[in-house]
């Protein structure tokens, strides 16, 4: 199959291509390489400050989108796939359903029915919206909820979850606030990862076990 694959979390993209190479498959990952991340990508999108940056990453958009046809998959790593607002998204979304076969959308990250349910349904105990049955108030969940809630990204979520063709989890959490409004179309599908890295065995020769938790400042 042609697989495209739109936007980068933390090398998610690039490691399910590498997989889905080894089985014969013709991949094509598009992203910013995740901002100062950089992870690898076929083809760069990257937005740099300013306005003339912001022209620049349009024009470049419209030169690249001629060339993100005829894949029999596309997945879009979020509804915010592209460095441009939710409502200039919408357009190159429906071109590439247009040209496309199926299309997926990943719950991967923070999105309308991640920042909602929390707030709502409340289907985990703790999040970034909540602990327990009390709100979070908070810098970050507060910004959050005002970038999701009622806004154009909101609608563009909405949009995509109800069109497209299947949604993919990598986590627990992000299917169960998809789950109940998409049960027919949303799977989980734990993040790639390389297995030839270590076997997967834990240490038994020890009575501790050392565990490293990434923070991104």
């Amino acid at each position: 199959m042609r697989i495209l694959l739109i936007g980068e979390y933390s090398n998610v993209h690039w490691t399910l291509a590498e997989g889905l190479r080894l089985l014969g498959h013709e991949v094509t990952v598009l992203s910013n390489g995740d901002f100062w991340k950089d992870y690898p990508r076929d083809i760069d999108l990257v937005r740099k400050e300013g306005k003339w940056g912001g022209i620049a990453y349009i024009m470049k958009l419209l030169t690249i989108l001629p060339k993100l046809r005829n894949y029999d998959v596309v997945q879009l790593i979020n509804p915010m796939f592209l460095e441009i607002k939710a409502h200039r998204i919408m357009p190159v979304y429906r071109y590439l359903r247009k040209y496309n076969k199926k299309m997926f959308l990943g719950a991967f990250g923070m999105d309308y029915y991640w920042v909602n349910e929390c707030r709502t349904r409340k289907p985990l105990r703790y999040s970034d919206f909540n602990i327990g049955d009390e709100l979070r108030t908070n810098d970050d969940a507060l910004k959050e909820t005002k970038d999701w809630i009622g806004t154009d990204k909101e609608q563009l979520n909405k949009m995509i979850a109800g069109d497209c063709d299947g949604i993919v989890a990598g986590l627990y959490e992000y299917y169960v606030c998809y789950q109940p409004h998409y049960a027919a179309k949303t799977t989980f599908i734990p993040y790639p990862i390389h297995s030839s890295n270590h076997d997967g065995r834990l240490q038994r020769n020890h009575d501790k076990m050392r565990v490293f938790i990434g923070i991104n400042k």
